[in-house]
């Protein structure tokens, strides 16, 4: 599957897009963002996970969805893929806290973003 392979940034403030990235040996060295360039220790990277909520709109790593009417729930990168991490997939005593990878995109249809981690992690706290 291809999609398009974009980022944003947490400047500890305010959410930023990306327009570049600065690579030195292999590491992320500088992230520039609209009017902005600075070392990539004054960002947390979130990258677009090629899924879309219901209303269309880009889910980034990071993001907080309502899912149907009651569940929130963070989406993460997991062993192989993105997956959709809360109370909802906590099973007894499993250690297991997150959906499978390969059905996480079968929840988008059904899903709301309505915050992110660093600006609503109060949300995650109130799931039902």
């Amino acid at each position: 599957m291809n999609r398009p392979i974009s980022f944003r940034a947490w400047d500890g403030e305010r959410m930023k897009e990306v327009t570049s990235i600065g690579w030195i040996d292999g590491e992320i060295d500088y992230i520039s963002t609209p009017k902005i360039s600075a070392s990539a220790d004054n960002f947390v990277l979130m990258q677009y996970t090629g899924l879309k909520d219901k209303n269309g709109k880009e889910i980034y790593e990071g993001d907080i969805l309502r899912w149907r009417d009651s569940r929130n729930l963070e989406i993460k990168w997991g062993t192989v893929g993105w997956v959709l991490y809360g109370e909802l997939f906590k099973k007894d005593s499993l250690e297991a806290d997150s959906c499978n990878e390969f059905n996480t995109s079968g929840y988008m249809p059904y899903s709301e973003i309505i915050g992110n981690i660093y600006q609503d992690s109060h949300l995650l706290d109130s799931s039902v």
